[in-house]
């Protein structure tokens, strides 16, 4: 079974008003379930998320770098800040809005596909969205995966 599939099959087992995907070989803040339960109790169609990426390159030290999830982001950039991206799986969204939108079926860049056919169905355009400004999120990029 591909990635994909999976997600997709955890969506719609999925029964809670929203979902979010944390990867089996990322980390979270201590605190991230009370943040994101903060963050929903005003009913926003998305959580925008603070994260950072640690990236292991083989023979060299590990760096970091905090990545931004939100709506306004309408396309995957690198700036200053950091790597700026639409909402994608690690974001807590509606389930109604997560469900709309199959994965693809595939082991790698089924989430990359994913939320950007989020975001160009104009869906963000119309969005609410609550802000958590900490990093609740940290995303172990490793090149040889």
């Amino acid at each position: 079974m591909t990635i994909g599939e999976k997600r997709n099959r955890l969506l719609s087992l999925a029964t809670n008003d929203y979902v979010a995907f944390i990867d089996d070989d990322d980390w979270i803040d201590d605190d991230y379930i009370g943040k994101v339960h903060r963050a929903i109790q005003t009913k926003p169609d998305v959580v925008g998320i603070v994260g950072e990426i640690i990236m292991n390159w083989p023979g060299r030290a590990a760096t970091r770098r905090k990545f931004y999830h939100v709506i306004s982001n309408q396309n995957y950039k690198n700036s200053q800040r950091g790597f700026e991206r639409p909402p994608n799986h690690l974001n807590p969204m509606k389930r109604s809005i997560a469900t709309k939108y199959p994965f693809p079926e595939r082991n790698f860049g089924e989430d990359t596909d994913w939320a950007m056919e989020l975001t160009r169905s104009g869906i963000w355009k119309l969005a609410s969205q609550v802000f958590i400004p900490e990093v609740i999120y940290f995303y172990r990029y490793n090149p040889k995966k």
